[in-house]
């Protein structure tokens, strides 16, 4: 090796330990010294935020409102969800406008477009009814009112909007506008699928018959008797699926979970038709009165069997018997007042020593029983009777004047006159 290529081989080493005696913070100068390099930053695009939920969301005053969220995905980065900052002015103690804010930014320091949420608090007297609807929003609005939406019915809502659809539902053709038009009640399309099932039978031969009273019955020791509750689910089923009023279908459904009556009740597998014509009495007052509603529900023959009230009978003072107060109860119970009392936004109200308030007592039920005193099966050959077969269940049950109590009634602090029937039935559901 010749003496130049050895000074330039010390030259190279010499000047590469300066470096690093350099980098490590030696010599005069304490500063570090950083080699850059200069390079273009090919990365430009934007994150995508994407909200979780929907855009506009509608709350009571006094709720808790829970954020449903969003997600956020880069090109580089991939899912950076967890970088999202929420800014939210939610006050759910006021009614108002708020908005929820949503940003992220990616490690090139690209910013996403920020996405709003607005939250309306209302104070529960006021809708809050979306004017534009996107495809989410009309499939949540068909899921709870109706049996389940499609694209043909997400369309359709979107079009007309949410009040032209309730307008149009609430106004659309029923069974129980007219006894001559082509649809069905839940009783006498039960009573058609009996026909079907049994098309060329009589009673005398068959467990299974439709009588002149539209009841479908059996006879002791028939085997075909599941046909008389399936009809009824057939109906319902049919109806659920298919019938364009699927709004008054949905809300006899509600109903049926509050107003409840049950198919596993051994007199219903029997007796179809009682099945039938109650979820007749929920769909055919669906858009009306809950006053009139809970009339109709109180006369009836499955109801009357289901909550004991038929054949109850007043207060006999040689026997000590009471009148029956299972319906009494339950009517304040489950289908009008609840337990306790509640504020207007649904929390428990509270006495002076923080316990809840109960909305009857023990003497309201026992006075109430006494209203319900006197209602039995219609067309039954003995009032109170075990066997209801003679009965008619298409009907609402009958009032006997014998076995009713006629003295005045203090209910929940009103006074109920002892008019028995029909009057005094009114007076206690209008209280």
């Amino acid at each position: 090796m010749g003496n130049k290529q050895k000074n330039v081989i010390k030259l190279v080493i010499g000047f590469c330990f300066s470096l690093i005696f350099l980098a490590c913070g030696g010599g005069s100068n304490s500063e570090d010294v950083i080699i850059k390099t200069n390079s273009t930053n090919s990365d430009t695009s934007k994150p995508i935020i994407t909200l979780v939920g929907d855009a506009k969301v509608a709350l009571i005053e006094d709720t808790v409102y829970i954020d449903a969220g969003a997600t956020a995905n880069d090109d580089k980065d991939g899912d950076i969800t967890a970088n999202i900052r929420v800014n939210s002015s939610v006050d759910t103690n006021s009614v108002g406008t708020y908005t929820v804010t949503y940003d992220v930014g990616d490690s090139s320091g690209n910013d996403a477009t920020q996405i709003v949420r607005t939250v309306v608090i209302t104070n529960g007297t006021e809708s809050y009814i979306p004017t534009e609807l996107t495809n989410s929003t009309a499939q949540k609005f068909l899921l709870m009112s109706t049996f389940g939406p499609t694209e043909e019915s997400i369309d359709g809502l979107k079009e007309v909007g949410i009040v032209g659809w309730l307008e149009m539902q609430l106004n659309a053709p029923s069974a129980y506008d007219s006894n001559s038009d082509s649809h069905y009640t839940y009783l006498e399309r039960s009573i058609d699928i009996v026909r079907i099932a049994y098309p060329a039978r009589v009673p005398e031969s068959t467990a299974v018959y439709v009588d002149t009273n539209n009841n479908i019955s059996i006879n002791q020791g028939g085997t075909e008797w599941r046909v008389l509750s399936d009809a009824f689910t057939s109906t319902w089923h049919e109806n659920a699926f298919h019938s364009k009023d699927q709004l008054r279908q949905r809300m006899a459904y509600a109903l049926s979970q509050i107003l409840v009556v049950s198919s596993t009740e051994l007199t219903f597998t029997a007796r179809g038709e009682a099945l039938s014509t109650y979820y007749d009495i929920l769909a055919k007052h669906a858009f009306g009165n809950y006053r009139d509603l809970l009339f109709h529900v109180t006369k009836s023959a499955a109801m009357g069997v289901y909550l004991t009230s038929r054949g109850s009978k007043k207060y006999d003072a040689e026997t000590k018997r009471q009148p029956d107060e299972n319906y009494a109860r339950e009517v304040m119970q489950l289908f009008s007042l609840g337990l306790n009392k509640l504020e207007l936004n649904g929390n428990l109200m509270l006495d002076q020593n923080g316990k809840p308030i109960p909305t009857y007592t023990q003497t309201d039920v026992e006075e109430m029983a006494r209203v319900f005193t006197g209602w039995d099966l219609a067309e039954i050959s003995n009032y109170s009777q075990e066997v209801v077969k003679s009965a008619t269940f298409t009907k609402p049950m009958e009032f006997t004047a014998q076995y009713h109590d006629f003295g005045s009634k203090n209910v929940l602090g009103t006074t109920i006159a002892g008019v028995g029937g029909d009057e005094e039935l009114r007076a206690v559901v209008e209280m």
